[in-house]
């Protein structure tokens, strides 16, 4: 079971690679605002959007934009409070985080992009269900560029299905190991 799930990450870690490739960008990006921004703008000016996705999201405080495109230092054709979150107004110099650099930052509690550090207070709760809502789901359904056309993505399906059996054996195993930790505690 171990061995399956270390080849599984490694895969998923490895056609993310080729993603990165292919696409040009990775996730874990963050740049800064260069102007203060109002909750109708919809072109984010910024210092850089060098290794970002050209259409994707980012996150500036706890509003997430999403751009479906990009120049040099803008973030173009945005739909502000995207995901459920509110559109506000953001300051010149507000941190912008790629979606992996989100996840990541936020699970730390600071901007560990940035810094470098590894340290920091850790929000188990409520990464806990962010892993569970975007992570996992994004690890199962192989949602990579280049696997949406061809034979690839006759490939995508097959490891949608191993994905899918894999996650699940995990959870039927961590359910099990919990049952058991609740029997020791009251009986």
């Amino acid at each position: 079971m171990y061995i399956l799930l270390t080849g599984f990450m490694i895969l998923n870690l490895f056609f993310g690679f080729i993603d990165y490739i292919i696409v040009g960008a990775a996730d874990f990006n963050v740049t800064m605002l260069t102007q203060a921004i109002s909750a109708n703008t919809t072109t984010i000016p910024v210092q850089s959007t060098a290794g970002f996705r050209i259409a994707d999201w980012v996150r500036v405080g706890d509003e997430k934009i999403k751009y479906n495109g990009i120049t040099n230092t803008a973030f173009l054709n945005d739909t502000r409070g995207y995901d459920g979150t509110d559109a506000v107004v953001h300051n010149i110099g507000d941190n912008v985080y790629g979606r992996m650099s989100d996840a990541l930052n936020a699970s730390v509690g600071f901007n560990i992009v940035d810094t470098g550090a590894s340290v920091g207070s850790i929000n188990l709760i409520s990464e806990g269900i962010r892993f569970v809502k975007t992570t996992i789901p994004a690890m199962i359904t192989w949602n990579f560029y280049w696997m949406k056309s061809g034979f690839w993505q006759y490939l995508r399906l097959i490891l949608f299905a191993i994905s899918t059996g894999l996650i699940f054996v995990i959870v039927i195993q961590l359910l099990s190991a919990l049952g058991g930790l609740l029997q020791r505690a009251f009986v």
